[in-house]
This record gives structure tokens, sequence and C-alpha cells, in this order.
């Protein structure tokens, strides 16, 4: 027998863990916030900083 009954129990688990770690990790966008920090921290002028918030 292929699918034993208690392989449900597994298959919704790992559904619900999966939904609830990857949807606030997309959320957070971490490559996009280390692009941010980096171009600020490597702006030198006024304008390059306002130009990096307006992005």
């Amino acid at each position: 027998c292929v699918f034993l009954p208690n392989n449900g129990t597994y298959f919704i688990s790992y559904i619900v863990i999966a939904t609830f770690i990857s949807s606030p990790l997309e959320l957070l966008r971490l490559p996009q916030l280390a692009e941010y920090i980096y171009r600020r921290i490597r702006a030198k002028t006024k304008l390059e900083k306002q130009q990096i918030i307006k992005k």
C-alpha cells in the first residue's frame, strides 16, 4: 500500500509549516533590503541618497 492512513497528517503538516515559513520570508524581501543598505552606505552625496530613497 502506497497511501498509508498516517501519511496524510505528515503532508498536511508540511504544507502548513511551509506556508507559515515561506510567506513571511517573502514579505521581508531580504535581498532588496541588503541591496538598499549597501547602496545607502556607498552613497556619497545627498543627491545620491535621495535617488536611492525614491527607488
